[in-house]
């Protein structure tokens, strides 16, 4: 996908062979840099968003929580993959826990 505008092309690109195979894109670039990067737990449950072009800020469903069950690394979905809460890291900043 292109969307241009401005005389800046704006696509989508794939990071590995699997998201292409999938024709689930997982980057968002402007010409060459990279200004997004999204990670899947399965096919469709976005856990993490990186914006880098924006002095490193994720999104990111890995809470640092430990009420979830153990050995659960994204403590911000509940069991049956619904989302809880949520955790914003801007740079060096800290983290912003979102429920």
């Amino acid at each position: 996908m292109v969307w241009c505008h401005g005389g800046t092309a704006i696509t989508t690109g794939y990071h590995s062979k699997t998201p292409d195979a999938l024709s689930r894109p997982d980057q968002i670039k402007e010409d060459a840099t990279i200004l997004a990067s999204m990670k899947f737990l399965g096919l469709g449950t976005l856990v993490e968003l990186d914006y880098e072009a924006a002095a490193n800020a994720r999104l990111t469903m890995k809470t640092g929580s430990s009420d979830n069950d153990p050995g659960d690394h994204y403590t911000g979905l509940d069991r049956f993959g619904r989302l809880t809460r949520m955790a914003l890291t801007l740079g060096g900043f800290g983290t912003v826990s979102v429920a």
